[in-house]
């Protein structure tokens, strides 16, 4: 599930209202226009919708509301504790990390936005990430792959991209903390886990299907 802070923003007042509430009341009271604010509905009701989650209701006189409201607030509390990076500064090194993580396990083509809004970081701090790792990946026999206005991909073999990414996750994430999440995935020690474990379970989740 993808969500930027806005809609977050969105989310928690609706979950505090036991009513519909108009465009233009979600408008003065959240400052934002209601274009916005309807551009923004219509993605978490999407996330929501990939999730499972059927929580969006609209009238066309008297607003929107979420249903479902117990849900909702378990999924949002799990999502916030292990994706949302907004009051936590990573290191240069851990983002690198976090990149190329991803982009071995992933069998798609991933947009820079992606990493924006994940790492809580600008297109051009990312791109200076991915300029980095051609460096690492040339020494594993893989490639960084560019497809224009769509993002980027890594080329090679799996066995070497296996390899490298285990090598890296264990550089990043130590021993107990990866035993622990098998265990329990509510488990984990550090903010880095967090991003890594939640992120890469969704990743391997889509890859599946």
């Amino acid at each position: 599930m993808k969500l930027k802070q806005r809609e977050l923003q969105i989310i928690d007042y609706l979950l505090e209202e036991n009513r519909f509430v108009n465009y233009k009341v979600m408008s003065q009271q959240l400052n934002l226009t209601e274009r916005q604010i309807r551009y923004d509905l219509r993605n978490i009701e999407s996330a929501f919708q990939h999730a499972g989650i059927h929580a969006i209701k609209k009238q066309a006189k008297k607003g929107v509301m979420i249903v479902a409201k117990n849900q909702v607030k378990q999924r949002m509390a799990h999502f916030k504790k292990y994706s949302t990076p907004a009051k936590y500064k990573y290191s240069r090194k851990e983002i690198n990390h976090f990149i190329l993580l991803k982009l071995l396990i992933s069998n798609q083509i991933i947009p820079v936005s992606e990493f924006e809004t994940e790492l809580n970081i600008s297109r051009t701090t990312v791109l200076s990430h991915l300029v980095d790792l051609d460096g690492v990946l040339f020494l594993e026999d893989l490639s960084l792959i560019h497809h224009k206005r769509r993002g980027y991909i890594i080329s090679g073999e799996n066995l070497n991209k296996y390899h490298l990414f285990t090598r890296v996750l264990l550089e990043l994430i130590n021993i107990r903390e990866l035993y622990t999440f098998i265990m329990d995935s509510e488990k984990v020690f550090s903010k880095e886990a967090e991003l890594i474990f939640f992120t890469f379970s969704i990743l391997m989740t889509c890859n599946n299907h």
